[in-house]
């Protein structure tokens, strides 16, 4: 179990998405084989886990807490796959609708806007120098690659130039 939660966070850190990008698509596909794994694991040992836990309860509590954790850490296995074919570039851009910063000990400039292709909204972590300059109103133009499940994500250490780019919001006509 460790080696799979190490990979995982090594997947989690070389990919970047929007936020929690493909976290609800690996939840939904995932759910249902990772209980099948677990409930199989249990019910094949159950003799030896009963002995070493003395319960039967704490059997099932032990398969829950274990499905529930491979289900969260197969999120990023869930990203690295969906890298593996690249379908192309997807740009999402729209207008500023809220910048925040997420997270309490970990703190992540965040940007969220509209996408005008698709009309989701879209979360996407940036530069504090991009938060900063950012406005509400302004347009938001971020630059990813399109996966095999269709989620968008990019390379960390990646040189296709910069991640999002903010164009200022025009306050009279054009000339």
């Amino acid at each position: 179990m460790g080696v799979y939660i190490v990979a995982s966070i090594a997947w989690l850190v070389a990919i970047e998405s929007t936020l929690n990008g493909g976290f609800y698509e690996s939840v939904a596909w995932l759910w249902l084989p990772l209980l099948a794994i677990v409930a199989a694991y249990a019910w094949c040992y159950r003799h030896w886990l009963t002995q070493r836990l003395r319960r039967r309860w704490k059997v099932v509590g032990y398969a829950a807490m274990t499905c529930g954790l491979l289900l969260l850490m197969s999120w990023p296995y869930w990203m690295a796959a969906n890298a593996l074919v690249d379908r192309g570039e997807m740009v999402l851009h729209g207008p500023l609708t809220k910048k925040y910063i997420a997270g309490a000990r970990y703190r992540a400039n965040a940007l969220e806007f509209r996408d005008l292709a698709t009309g989701q909204i879209a979360s996407v972590p940036v530069s504090p120098q991009l938060y900063h300059a950012a406005s509400p109103g302004a347009q938001v133009r971020c630059v990813f690659r399109r996966g095999w499940f269709g989620i968008a994500y990019r390379w960390r250490k990646s040189s296709i130039g910069p991640p999002c780019t903010i164009q200022p919001q025009r306050n009279g006509p054009p000339n």
